[in-house]
């Protein structure tokens, strides 16, 4: 186990010996980034759309607070370099990178995925064009239907982790229904694509990181242990879900619906619901509570 969420719990121990004081640890060092980084970025009367889909997204909310708590730990650290990279990103480009590195290994003292984080300056960096993203989700479908092979064999071993994480089971959400429908929400994403060009500078790189999550999406769906990575990736773009509706607040497409921006908004929050109510049920159904840790006070 990562040295860093070994000493946590030793530092919580001398406290408490209590289950919840690691609980509590945990989510401290998930939450407070989190908040940091959507008020940083994320206008005022959206926050609570940020609040509801990581509520309703039961990976963001259930997995990472309560089941998988090494990668929130890391998830967090990720943050606040993300926070730190972004704010000084046009200023101080080289101290930027170097603090988000930093941070990146920080995080992975937690949990090693977080190592996979550093693509985040890459893709941040990119002069992205519309093309780049139709070659982005071919590929994308391409390593779906391909899947891991010799590529992830090589990352695995050089971050350490068992070669058995190849083949963990692919995601529920791995069948042509929500593959089609998200690649088609990409699609719609880039029909709107000048709209989110004429943003700010940070917006406009937020959104080139949630195009590049949602086509990473398309692959990681086919292993649990690289939904695992997106998990991160959708902690990370979770401003910009806020970016997209304000994009598309004065559009410059041919095809133009009223009050669009509102009717994604809309939409967003039912996906979310949707998921949550889905996934909640599923573990019912199966009467699987291992990641429910708590229970009621009329239990």
């Amino acid at each position: 186990m990562e040295r860093g969420y070994v000493l946590l719990n030793r530092f919580v121990s001398t406290i408490t010996n209590e289950y919840v004081g690691i609980a509590v640890a945990v989510n401290i060092l998930l939450f407070i980034p989190l908040y940091y980084y959507i008020t940083k970025f994320v206008d005022k009367k959206y926050w609570g759309l940020c609040v509801f889909i990581f509520a309703t997204h039961p990976y963001m909310f259930i997995q990472s607070s309560f089941n998988a708590m090494r990668q929130g730990c890391a998830t967090g650290i990720v943050l606040f370099g993300l926070t730190v990279f972004l704010t000084l990103s046009n200023r101080r480009k080289l101290l930027s990178k170097i603090l988000f590195l930093v941070f990146v290994l920080l995080a992975a003292q937690f949990h090693r995925i977080a190592y996979v984080m550093v693509i985040i300056p890459i893709i941040l960096s990119i002069n992205w064009k519309k093309y780049d993203w139709y070659v982005m989700i071919v590929l994308s479908i391409v390593a779906n239907l391909i899947g891991i092979g010799n590529l992830g064999e090589l990352i695995l071993t050089q971050l350490s982790f068992n070669i058995s994480y190849l083949h963990y089971d692919s995601s529920l959400l791995n069948n042509p229904i929500y593959v089609i429908f998200v690649s088609l929400f990409i699609l719609y994403l880039l029909y709107h694509y000048e709209d989110f060009k004429s943003l700010s500078s940070v917006s406009k790189k937020l959104f080139d990181l949630y195009m590049f999550s949602l086509c990473f999406l398309l692959f990681a769906v086919s292993n649990d242990m690289l939904y695992r990575v997106y998990i991160i990736l959708a902690f990370c773009t979770l401003p910009c879900i806020p970016i997209v509706c304000k994009g598309l607040v004065i559009t410059h497409t041919h095809i133009k619906i009223k009050n669009e921006s509102k009717i994604v908004e809309l939409l967003y929050l039912f996906y979310y619901f949707c998921f949550y109510v889905g996934y909640v049920s599923l573990l019912a159904i199966n009467k699987n509570a291992h990641y429910i840790p708590f229970k009621f006070f009329f239990n």
